[in-house]
Parts: C-alpha cells; sequence; structure tokens
C-alpha cells in the first residue's frame, strides 16, 4: 500500500481502535466489576475460561496484552516497510520472552512459558509453529538467539540473571532510541520526547528503588542506569535527571519541592512526615507518558507518530486491566486501588 494512503488508513483504523478502548474516560470503567468473570466479560465479551481465580487473574492479563499485541500488528501490516523504530517498538516483547525463558532456565520451571508472540517481527530464531507453546531449554536458547543482536544471552543462571535482564533492558532502550533518531524531522521530534519522557521516568523510579531498598551508592546505582549511548555520562538525557538526585535525601520534602520531575512523587502535607513511595513514582510515571501519548496521538496524524503512540496508549491500557484484576483478586477496596492504579473511580 502506498505509504501516504496507509498513513491514512492506519490513523483511521487506531482511531477507531482506540474509540471501543478503556481509555479516557471509559478508563474508569475497567474498575467497576466486582469479579474476575465480570471483568472478562467487559474486556473481552463472553464467558471467562472455567479456572481458578488466580490462574483467571492471569489469563485477563496475557489476554489483554495479546489482543493489544494483534491490534499492533495489524496496524504495521498496512505498511509494505514500516518504519524501523515503529518495529523495534514492538520488539519489546523479545526481550520479555527472553527473560521469561531465562527465568524458567534458571529455576528449572515446568511447563508452557507465557510469551507473548510478535510474528514474522520478532529477531529471534523460532523453530516450530507453536513456536510460543513449547518449553525451551538451554541448547534451543542458543538457537533461538544465533546470529542475533542478542546472541549473548546463552547461558542464564541464578547468579546472572538480573545483570542479564539489565542488559537486555539496556539493549532494548538503546536500539529504539537508535530507530527513532531515524525518522524524519517532523515525526522524531515529538516520538522522541515520548520515549525521553517514558525512559527518565524508567532511570528515576530505578534510581529511587535502588537507593531506597538496597542502599546503594551514586557510581552503583548510575551503573545500572539507561542511556542513549553504551557509555555513560552524566549529561545524557535520558539519564540526567535520575542521576541529578542520587544525593537528595528520600524523606526531605525540602529537597525535592524545586525539582523538574516534582509531579511525579507522592504529595506533600503541612507537618506530616514525608518519604518518597517509589509505587506512587511507578504509576505517576506511567500516566505521564499515557497522557503525552493521548495528546501526540491526535496532534501527529498521518505520521508514524500515530502507530508508536497508539502503541504506549494500549500498553497503558493493558497495565490497567492487569491492576483492576489483581485489584479483584486481592479484594483491594477502592481508596486503595486510587492510589494503586492511578485513576478515579
Amino acid at each position: 500500500m502506498d505509504r501516504s494512503v496507509a498513513a491514512a488508513y492506519e490513523y483511521a483504523e487506531a482511531s477507531g481502535m482506540l474509540a471501543s478502548s478503556f481509555v479516557g474516560v471509559r478508563l474508569n470503567k475497567l474498575f467497576e466489576p466486582r469479579t474476575l468473570q465480570e471483568l472478562w466479560g467487559l474486556v473481552f465479551g463472553g464467558e471467562a475460561p472455567a479456572v481458578p481465580e488466580v490462574l483467571l487473574a492471569k489469563q485477563v492479563e496475557l489476554e489483554a496484552e495479546r489482543r493489544f499485541v494483534g491490534g499492533y500488528m495489524r496496524l504495521l501490516k498496512s505498511y509494505s516497510r514500516p518504519d524501523p523504530a515503529a518495529v523495534e517498538l514492538l520488539r519489546f516483547y523479545d526481550y520479555e520472552n527472553l527473560k521469561e525463558i531465562g527465568a524458567r532456565i534458571c529455576y528449572k520451571k515446568e511447563g508452557r512459558p507465557d510469551l507473548v508472540d510478535i510474528g514474522d517481527y520478532s529477531m529471534l530464531n523460532w523453530g516450530k509453529k507453536d513456536r510460543y507453546k513449547t518449553q525451551v531449554d538451554e541448547a534451543a536458547l542458543g538457537n533461538m538467539v544465533a546470529g542475533t543482536p542478542v546472541s549473548w544471552y546463552k547461558t542464564p543462571a541464578p547468579e546472572t540473571q538480573a545483570d542479564m535482564d539489565s542488559r537486555l533492558d539496556k539493549q532494548y532502550v538503546l536500539a529504539l532510541w537508535e530507530s527513532v533518531q531515524k525518522l524524519p524531522s517532523r515525526e522524531r521530534a515529538p516520538f522522541a520526547s515520548l520515549l525521553k519522557e517514558e525512559i527518565a521516568g524508567w532511570n528515576i523510579l530505578w534510581a529511587i528503588r535502588l537507593k531506597s531498598y538496597y542502599n546503594m551508592g551514586r557510581e552503583e546505582i548510575a551503573s545500572r542506569l539507561m542511556y542513549t549511548t553504551e557509555t555513560p555520562s552524566e549529561k545524557d538525557e535520558l539519564a540526567e535527571a535520575a542521576l541529578g538526585i542520587l544525593d537528595y535525601p528520600l524523606d526531605d520534602w525540602g529537597s525535592w519541592r524545586r525539582w523538574k520531575y516534582r509531579a511525579l512523587l507522592n504529595p506533600y502535607e503541612e507537618g506530616v512526615y514525608w518519604s518518597i513511595d517509589p509505587r506512587w513514582v511507578r504509576q505517576a510515571a506511567k500516566r505521564r507518558v499515557y497522557r503525552l501519548a493521548m495528546t501526540h496521538f491526535h496532534r501527529y496524524p498521518f505520521t508514524a507518530v500515530v502507530l508508536l503512540t497508539w502503541f504506549k496508549i494500549k500498553q497503558y491500557e493493558a497495565d490497567c486491566i492487569r491492576t483492576a484484576a489483581e485489584a479483584i483478586r486481592l479484594n483491594v477496596d477502592k481508596t486503595a486501588l486510587r492510589d494503586l492504579a492511578g485513576v478515579e473511580v
């Protein structure tokens, strides 16, 4: 399909898909069901699978993710040659699939892994037709990554798994950032700004978690952040916000009150003890990216920005569906849910 025709078709199709999604004002509807069966019917239609509640919560999460990914791939197929950035974005699930496989190998878990199928857009070497449904051992993993950008991911072990997963995260971010820089300038600027906000948020959260939960020092935290190049820099645009707060006390509001990303922090009340809540930061960072993606989606029609922002919007929806399912399973009240999900219900 001609690129301009494909862009027009894509925008119309993507808009229609969002209109029936649980985003914007419809997001609140996700938190109305009282049972997982009701949630399944609301989101997917039909009857829920007859499985125990714990398994049904997991199936809700997987089904939401797989439907979102399937919708994205349908949009990608509008183009005979989609932008590399649009494909690289989807390969997030290659990296997540590798983490799942690596964890199963490390801890000798039996049974079918929970993987997300991205079809021919995968950079991995999948041999069988039912490739996402079979147990993967270390030998199969070696064949899977051979000749790919992640050929180094061969022998995961419990003592190295965390570092290997961190390397996967850094590699994905670097590949995605580099692919976005190759977009035409009109498309590159808005999506680079969105991606910068998202990765900066990840780095901020990671820095706060490592400092709060593990009492790590500056150098160790800095080595674990994500950058635009393989060589870390204090001025890196993805990491500078996180690096700039490493010396801030986690319980001193005065140190944070003028910070550029103060909106990510849990509220401060005069006279009440305050300390940063990493869970609050996590949800606030996700909402920040979601709102920016919604704005960019409508501001840049008929460009690559539509496809890329649609991915982020639907990814947020899938995350909220997961949160709603867990809230029902754990019987979380609506006041706690407001903090957990970051939406008013």
